[in-house]
């Protein structure tokens, strides 16, 4: 019977714990916002492009060398060749590769950075070269419909060093890197004695391949410069998906945060519109008016109260969200050094936590990352100022 009756008192408890708690309801907004660049490239709008090759003559004059000695060889006997093969496997000249040249077009046509144009004549300039490729290749052993066969991997990592100057004549230096694998489609026969395959059939898959993955690996390094750009220098509209908070409780009325949290949704999207600037604006100051007028009722370290350390939690993420896309980031500061106090508060009632175990909501990454948007779109803002 004492048992029965301390489960009794126990699940008294916490249905009183359940009842007092605020759970957060987040509400999704999706939404696109501009983003200056970080660093200010060309007062003009534009910049210019040119590209080379750091083994372009290298590979040229083994090229050279490598026909005669391919004359070489074709005019070798079938026998020589039979012998050649099976004496000197990994140095046959048939199987020679040797990488790719590139024009500058090919390096060049990809590059773009958002919001700025090319022109040839312009004073801001990238330029890029790229590294000679390092290749490489394996041999691994699968198993087919109960055949142990094998399969060759080819790798390629490219390297290109860029060198960005501004309309200014300032300099800056970057490398990126790019890298791929291609699988030939070919399965092979093991060597009859030892592992893998020998080095004249993987020779061949290289000579086949290669010129693959290069290519491959190449538009890998391209792309990686490519996003850089726009990112540090372009003028880009990125897409964000974002929570606004509302709170459930039982006997407790939140209509008031929900409405102006359901105001947000929508209203983070009219950031884009230049028509709708004064009602984007109207919207998040009076969303901001209701959330804070909710905090006058904000009791720390009072899991009963209507606005507890919880509910101050997810309502002051709101705000410093509301500021951050009015930017006003010195408010979106403030208010989250609130949040932040809060927790500190928390840490001792347990009610934040607690409460934000629900509906899967993680209030600190959304905290970290307002505190992420929030310091870099400040710098941002400040270059184009």
């Amino acid at each position: 019977m004492k048992l029965k009756f301390h489960l009794f008192l126990c699940l008294i408890f916490i249905s009183g714990l359940f009842a007092n708690a605020q759970r957060p309801v987040p509400f999704k907004s999706e939404f696109t916002y501009f983003q200056p660049p970080s660093n200010f490239l060309s007062e003009s709008g534009t910049f210019s492009v040119n590209a080379s090759l750091v083994y372009e003559e290298e590979v040229k004059e083994q090229l050279v060398l490598y026909e005669a000695e391919m004359e070489e060889w074709k005019a070798l006997p079938a026998k020589e060749k039979l012998k050649r093969r099976a004496i000197d496997k990994g140095n046959l000249p048939e199987n020679k590769y040797f990488p790719t040249i590139h024009g500058e077009e090919r390096i060049t046509r990809g590059i773009q950075i958002e919001g700025l144009e090319i022109s040839d004549d312009a004073a801001a300039n990238v330029t890029i070269t790229v590294n000679k490729p390092i290749t490489s290749s394996s041999a691994r052993k699968v198993d087919i419909n109960g055949n142990k066969l094998w399969k060759i991997d080819v790798n390629t990592n490219i390297s290109i060093d860029i060198v960005i100057t501004d309309d200014k004549g300032l300099k800056e230096a970057f490398s990126f890197d790019g890298s791929h694998t291609e699988t030939d489609a070919e399965n092979f026969e093991g060597k009859l004695a030892g592992r893998g395959v020998n080095a004249n059939t993987q020779q061949k898959v290289e000579k086949r391949q290669f010129p693959n993955a290069e290519r491959k690996a190449l538009d890998n390094a391209l792309s990686n410069l490519g996003l850089f750009l726009s990112n540090r220098y372009g003028f880009m509209n990125k897409s964000m998906t974002t929570q606004i908070y509302t709170l459930r409780a039982k006997k407790k009325n939140y209509d008031a945060i929900t409405l102006a949290a359901r105001s947000l949704v929508g209203g983070y999207g009219l950031q884009m519109q230049p028509e709708n600037a004064e009602k984007f604006e109207g919207t998040l100051l009076k969303a901001i008016d209701v959330f804070n007028a909710e905090l006058e009722e904000y009791i720390p370290m009072n899991k009963k109260a209507r606005i507890s350390d919880a509910a101050a939690t997810f309502l002051y993420l709101n705000i410093a969200e509301a500021y951050l896309w009015l930017q006003d980031f010195g408010k979106c500061k403030q208010a989250l050094a609130e949040y932040a106090n809060i927790q500190v508060l928390s840490e001792k009632s347990g009610s934040s936590n607690f409460a934000a175990n629900f509906n899967g909501t993680d209030y600190q990454a959304h905290s970290n990352r307002l505190n992420g948007l929030q310091a870099d779109l400040e710098m941002r803002y400040s270059q184009i100022k």
